[in-house]
């Protein structure tokens, strides 16, 4: 892991507990305004918040890579067991130019995927639906959710994509000025 990567989720992580912090406060009544919340802290939020979507059995997650895409066939049997297999494209014509990458069964309780370039991680949420999470620093990878688990059925124009809100310099130094950490 580069240095430059190693920085950019220590950074995250601590903006996470610094956010949390900030938010739930004391418990204390700051008045009216108190419920409002500035740009910078919502952004920030926003940001360390990965797109989680819940893939339905019979369907699947498609996640658009840094080059390629995958798609990641789940099946829950109750909410801590399932089935999933990964497909790798680099065209994302899954029927015709794909490789299967992974094929697994057996507890899914915080699964970690790894993919070309990212990491996914795959629990249930239900006992017929699984929940997709991509990492907090991975700023290349978005996801899209299908209703089928036919890779012929994919249609990629179709989709939306959904990725991690990248934060910049000045947002999080607006936050901690907000906050009163730094001057």
């Amino acid at each position: 892991m580069n240095s430059c990567l190693r920085s950019v989720i220590a950074l995250r992580a601590a903006a996470c507990v610094l956010l949390i912090v900030f938010l739930v406060g004391c418990g204390e009544d700051d008045g009216a305004d108190s419920q409002s919340v500035s740009p910078a802290k919502k952004h920030l939020l926003d940001a360390l918040t990965p797109p989680q979507p819940v893939v339905q059995n019979g369907g699947s997650a498609i996640l658009k890579l840094k080059k390629g895409f995958a798609m990641v066939i789940t099946h829950m049997n109750d909410i801590n067991t399932g089935h999933y297999r990964v497909l790798y494209s680099t065209t994302g014509d899954f029927s015709n130019d794909s490789k299967q990458l992974e094929d697994w069964s057996g507890r899914m309780v915080d699964k970690m995927i790894q993919l070309p370039g990212c990491s996914i991680t795959v629990s249930g949420a239900t006992a017929e639906s699984a929940r997709i999470r991509l990492s907090v620093a991975d700023e290349h990878t978005a996801v899209a959710v299908v209703g089928t688990n036919n890779p012929s059925d994919v249609d990629l124009s179709d989709l939306k994509f959904e990725a991690n809100t990248p934060v910049d310099q000045d947002t999080w130094e607006q936050f901690l000025r907000e906050e009163g950490v730094i001057k």
